[in-house]
């Protein structure tokens, strides 16, 4: 399937915490060891505007995936959650890629300098954040902190089988946030720390 898929990421915003390794070890499948930086593990959240490139007739739409981080060779990303405002998204994410994707109200949306994050599922679990990009544009310092958070090019499915993703580096700006609602996550560790928060305007992504 490699190269099949492509679509545009735009206005992504991140939201990361740190959490205890031993506690996301149960939300991994069960042969990934969790990733830690420093010793700890983390939880991301992002949400994006998506602009498929594959079908033709898909309009654009807004996402929210929640995601943890498992190591190995080739260090990769693990979907704990995602939720997509169209309903054909979410069954493309299930059909073709295997995430754990589900239809709900999101929206990402920009006021400014700041852009607002709100997802809500049809079980009524939301999130809200809000983010203002400060600094210039970047890419992650290898080794950083932020490096190891967002270049990552692979991804692990509940099954424990991988599919490869390719992109260019992501061009970052720091950010200040304010997270105000977090019942989607509920079901997850809770946070060990402060969160992080990261912008960018996008990738084209290919699976």
């Amino acid at each position: 399937m490699a190269g099949s898929i492509r679509m545009r990421l735009a206005d992504v915003c991140f939201v990361h915490w740190p959490v205890d390794p031993g506690e996301v070890a149960a939300h991994v499948p069960g042969e990934e060891t969790v990733d830690t930086y420093d010793g700890r593990a983390w939880l991301s959240v992002l949400g994006m505007c998506v602009r498929p490139r594959f079908l033709p007739y898909q309009g654009a739409y807004a996402q929210v995936n929640v995601r943890t981080y498992v190591a190995g060779d080739r260090p990769a990303v693990h979907f704990l959650d995602a939720v997509a405002d169209q309903w054909l998204a979410a069954q493309g994410a299930r059909t073709l890629l295997g995430f754990p994707a589900r239809y709900g109200s999101v929206s990402v949306e920009r006021d400014g300098e700041r852009v607002d994050v709100r997802c809500e599922t049809l079980g009524e679990r939301g999130f809200e954040a809000a983010l203002v990009p400060t600094g210039r544009f970047d890419h992650a310092e290898e080794g950083s902190l932020a490096d190891w958070l967002v270049e990552r090019y692979r991804f692990v499915r509940d099954d424990g089988s991988v599919g490869d993703v390719s992109h260019p580096p992501w061009r970052l700006q720091q950010a200040t946030g304010q997270v105000t609602e977090t019942e989607l996550l509920a079901d997850l560790p809770d946070p060990a720390g402060d969160p992080v928060f990261h912008y960018s305007p996008g990738v084209l992504v290919k699976t």
